[in-house]
């Protein structure tokens, strides 16, 4: 990374097609901040999973009852991203912001 005027910052290129997938923890403000290779759902799904496996599913469960997600088509396996990883259980409830 390097800086660039004030607090701005900057990292990787035009062409680049990573991208951040931010949780926000509504009353503490704690941030959980993926990368990921792209903006696909199945990226999104995987990251998910892989956050459910390095917190393990009480934890993950706890910490992400419900999750509120924008209406971006990267949000789209609804099914698959509130299912745990092993066991196909509910691991958390989404729902889907209105814009008016």
């Amino acid at each position: 990374m390097r800086r660039r005027r004030g607090v701005q910052w900057t990292s990787g290129h035009k062409e680049s097609r990573e991208c951040l997938l931010t949780l926000v923890e509504r009353k503490t403000r704690l941030e959980v901040i993926l990368k990921l290779p792209n903006k696909a759902a199945v990226a999104v799904r995987q990251a998910f999973d892989q956050l459910e496996r390095q917190l393990g599913g009480e934890l993950f469960r706890t910490m992400f009852r419900s999750i509120t997600l924008d209406n971006g088509v990267e949000f789209s396996l609804v099914y698959d991203l509130e299912r745990a990883v092993s066991t196909k259980d509910t691991r958390t409830t989404l729902y889907f912001a209105h814009t008016l």
